[in-house]
């Protein structure tokens, strides 16, 4: 829910191991064998708002990045009236519970 996919904009001058190990959309890429096989087997689902301090571009790259590894997602927008704050993910968790709970 209102995920960061990418954490070098806000770690600078950090790299190394320690950071592709925290950034989905370096380490997704050269995922194989037994993690992978079983990462293609869920579902992700990325909700995204589209407020402040949330960038949705990141999200799509994300969703982009999992299909190109045949890990099915979706992205769901929130639009612009939902932040990148507590307000909204009280919001979209249950949701997104209810959906995990009744299938």
């Amino acid at each position: 829910m209102s995920g960061t996919y990418d954490l070098a904009r806000f770690i600078e001058g950090v790299s190394g191991q320690d950071l592709y190990d925290a950034t989905p959309v370096y380490f997704l890429p050269h995922l194989n064998g037994e993690t992978l096989d079983k990462l293609r087997q869920r579902f992700v689902v990325l909700a995204c708002g589209e407020g402040r301090a949330e960038n949705i571009g990141e999200t799509w790259h994300a969703a982009h990045v999992l299909g190109s590894k045949g890990i099915p997602n979706r992205v769901d927008p929130w639009g612009p009236d939902w932040h990148h704050d507590w307000t909204t993910w009280r919001k979209m968790l249950p949701q997104y519970l209810d959906e995990l709970v009744g299938s």
